[in-house]
C-alpha cells in the first residue's frame, strides 16, 4: 500500500516500538519482509509455527534469513490464533509493553479489532485494506493460507464480533494512523 514504509518510518523516528503479529506462517513472512525490505522497522514479528515437516530443515531456512534477522521472527504456536485475546496478551508481556499502551491494527473486524478490544488494547481498523479489485480476489482467496476450515471458523467468529467498534478507521491508508496514534 502506497505511503506505509513512510509512515513506519515516521512512527520509528517517534520512538514508537512497531511489533507485527501475523498469521502467516515462518518462511511466507520472511519471504516478504525481506522482499518489500520491511524488517529494520519491526522490533518484532510474530508469525504462526512452520510445518513440522520443515522444522530441522536448516539447508532452507539458511537462506530465508540472508537478510532477516532471525532473532526478531518469533514462531507462535499454531494453537496461538486470533482472534484469541490471549495471543495479544502474550505479544505484550513478551516485549514488555502494557496491553493498555498498545495500539492493535488490523484489517479484520472480526479477528483483529475484536481480538484487541477483547484484550484491552486500542484497536485500530485498517478498513482501506479490506477493499480488494473484484478481479484480483479470486487470486488472493487461491494463495491464501486459510484451509476451509478456516474460512468455516471465520465465519463463525463473525456472528461472535458482529457488534465490535474499533476505537480509530484508518479510511484511506496506513498513515491514517498517525492522527491517532501520536498524540
Amino acid at each position: 500500500y502506497p505511503g506505509v514504509e513512510d509512515a513506519l518510518q515516521y512512527l520509528r523516528d517517534q520512538n514508537v516500538r512497531l511489533i507485527a503479529h501475523t498469521e502467516s506462517r515462518l518462511y511466507g513472512v520472511a519471504f516478504r519482509v525481506r522482499h518489500f525490505n520491511l524488517g529494520r522497522f519491526f522490533d518484532r514479528i510474530y508469525c504462526l509455527e512452520r510445518p513440522p515437516r520443515t522444522l530441522n530443515d536448516d539447508r532452507r531456512a539458511s537462506s530465508f534469513w540472508k537478510d532477516v534477522r532471525r532473532e526478531r521472527l518469533i514462531e507462535l504456536s499454531h494453537h496461538q490464533r486470533k482472534p484469541n485475546a490471549s495471543v495479544l496478551l502474550e505479544i505484550c508481556r513478551d516485549v514488555d509493553i502494557p496491553v493498555y499502551n498498545t495500539a492493535y491494527i488490523g484489517d479484520s473486524l472480526v479477528r483483529d479489532v475484536y481480538m484487541a478490544k477483547q484484550a484491552g488494547a486500542d484497536a485500530i481498523w485498517a478498513k482501506y485494506g479490506t477493499r480488494h479489485d473484484p478481479q484480483t480476489y479470486e487470486l488472493l482467496v487461491r494463495v491464501s493460507h486459510w484451509t476451509p476450515e478456516e474460512i468455516a471458523r471465520e465465519n463463525q467468529f463473525r456472528t461472535v464480533a458482529s457488534n465490535v467498534t474499533p476505537d480509530f478507521i484508518a479510511e484511506k491508508e496506513f498513515s491514517d494512523i498517525l492522527s491517532y496514534v501520536i498524540t
